[in-house]
């Protein structure tokens, strides 16, 4: 934990060579921090303006809700991609996988100010949705790094690893409603 803020830092400044160092150091628990923290900040950030409509506990049970949800999509893309990588024997880099994947999602920190900055009229609304697209980008580019220096990709297999899973997804989804699509006919009298 002593280079936690240095860590933070680094992946936000310098985060190709962060990156490095972190998938050396796999400080995990670092990691889970992070997911924690911000899974706390979308509610509270997202609530604010209606905490007056809200009571506490709705929004402690929210909050709650997040930070279960936030963990279980962290783990599970970890263990997705730990899964994926099984089939070009790549596998056997789930906590180098968690603790980049995890330091990759420190730009949605700077979210919550930008989300206030949206509320503060027509001319800082726009501003804000210009920052809230960088820090997407920003967030989509350390997510590739992730993916890259956790199994060692080149910037093109990188970008294949992750849409591999994604084109997929959206086959399966195809075939599914295919299949709903065919029973139906079948049941229909």
């Amino acid at each position: 934990m002593e280079n936690f803020l240095e860590n933070i830092y680094g992946s936000i400044v310098e985060p190709i060579k962060t990156f490095d160092r972190l998938k050396e150091e796999k400080p995990y628990l670092q990691a889970l921090i992070i997911v924690i923290v911000i899974s706390l900040l979308s509610p509270v950030f997202n609530n604010m303006l209606a905490v007056d409509k809200q009571s506490f506990g709705e929004l402690l049970g929210f909050s709650i809700l997040s930070v279960i949800a936030g963990l279980f999509n962290w783990l599970a893309f970890a263990g997705f991609m730990e899964l994926f990588s099984f089939i070009f024997n790549q596998n056997g880099k789930f906590k180098e996988m968690l603790t980049l994947s995890g330091f990759a999602l420190i730009p949605w920190i700077l979210l919550a100010p930008v989300f206030l900055l949206k509320q503060a009229g027509t001319f800082f609304e726009g501003i804000g949705i210009l920052l809230a697209l960088c820090v997407f980008i920003w967030a989509i580019f350390l997510f590739f790094l992730s993916v890259a220096k956790s199994y060692g990709l080149t910037a093109l297999r990188c970008i294949v690893f992750a849409l591999i899973p994604l084109i997929a997804s959206i086959i399966q989804l195809h075939w599914f409603i295919y299949f709903i699509q065919n029973f139906i006919q079948v049941i229909k009298v």
